[in-house]
């Protein structure tokens, strides 16, 4: 083998060869066997026998795909700081009525005040939820819905 290549297998996996013929990296692409693929600038695209076409980037990155991962979640974790927050979660049946501002503050009372998040499920929203719900900005210019 003079150049790097891309195989696709009959179980899915995609597998890429350096110049010298040695795997560097492979992963699993389709659901279905791969029947054809292309390189086309930076990327790889792979079409599955299903139908199904992905693509890639066909640079691999020093020590292949699973390492890569690793590193990310390494990353991760060195921004991302766990907390807990807490939710206030319902759900209202509206029985196809506009509910006034005075109900849903009474059914939520200062619950909603103490949550960080507050996820309100409708049912029975026949008109569509613009009958009910109205978007609304706060000063930093978060829109949610009241």
């Amino acid at each position: 083998m003079t150049e790097p290549g891309h195989t696709g297998l009959m179980d899915g996996y995609i597998i890429v060869y350096d110049a010298a013929g040695a795997k560097v990296a492979s992963w699993f692409a389709h659901r279905s066997a791969v029947v054809s693929i292309v390189s086309v600038g930076t990327r790889v695209f792979s079409l599955g026998k299903n139908g199904t076409v992905t693509g890639w980037s066909a640079v691999v990155p020093p020590g292949g795909w699973a390492n890569l991962g690793l590193e990310w979640v390494s990353r991760l974790r060195s921004i991302i700081q766990r907390r807990t927050v807490s939710v206030l979660a319902g759900t209202w049946n509206v029985n196809e009525q506009q509910p006034s501002q005075a109900s849903l503050n009474t059914w939520l009372g200062n619950r909603a005040r103490d949550a960080e998040i507050v996820i309100v499920g409708l049912q029975e929203i026949e008109m569509g939820t613009g009958s009910v719900a109205q978007v609304r900005k706060d000063p930093n210019g978060f829109e949610s819905l009241r």
